[in-house]
Formats: structure tokens, sequence, C-alpha cells
């Protein structure tokens, strides 16, 4: 596991756990941004926020890579993580995108590529 993957995975099983039954409303039907009125919006957004790659400067800045998808985003970013990580991220973010709640949006990525990311 990658450093930066180790703070944004951990960073995003704290925001689930917090509110595990939190199911997220896509802004404007675009479904998952990372940020919103300066303010970590999504699961994946809660992560990298707490890992300070982004801030309420990419909202603006980077309006594209708002609405990325993370396996894009971190490409494009230069963010180093290794293949399980941006997987497990994945999953999160897309089934966060189909209205599952943030809790078992975690589980699901646990179950798919293990709690040891």
């Amino acid at each position: 596991m990658t450093t930066l993957g180790e703070a944004v995975i951990s960073a995003v099983r704290k925001e689930a756990d917090a509110d595990p039954g939190y199911v997220y409303q896509g802004i404007d039907n675009v479904g998952c941004v990372y940020v919103h009125d300066g303010k970590p919006s999504c699961l994946v957004g809660h992560g990298l926020w707490a890992a300070k790659l982004i801030d309420s400067t990419f909202e603006q800045h980077t309006r594209s890579f708002n609405v990325e998808a993370i396996e894009l985003l971190a490409v494009q970013m230069g963010w180093e993580f290794d293949a399980r990580e941006i997987c497990w991220l994945q999953v999160v973010q897309e089934k966060q995108d189909d209205g599952v709640a943030w809790g078992d949006a975690v589980k699901a990525a646990d179950k798919q590529w293990g709690k040891k990311i």
C-alpha cells in the first residue's frame, strides 16, 4: 500500500464510518463531484481532501477534473496509487454513484478488494 493510498482510503473509511447510512446525491445531475461550494462533496472527495490532495480551489481551477472518475483523475494529477488502491476507490465511487449508502459502498469495496487496503 502506498502512503498516499493509505491516507486517502483511511479517510474514506473514517467518513463512511461517521455516517454509514448517508446516500450521496449528485450535484446538478452530474453525479460525483469531489468539491462543491468550497467543501468536500462525494466520499472519495472527502478522502482526497483529508489527504490534502484537493482543497476549495480544486472546484474553481480544475472544474473538468472535479467530475472525473478517480482512476483518470489520479493519472491526470500525477498521484501515485497502486492498482489495488485505485480499484478499491473505484468500487466505492461506483457504488456511491449508484445510490448505495456510504457504509455499504465501503463494504462492497472491501468484499471485492479486501479490508487490508
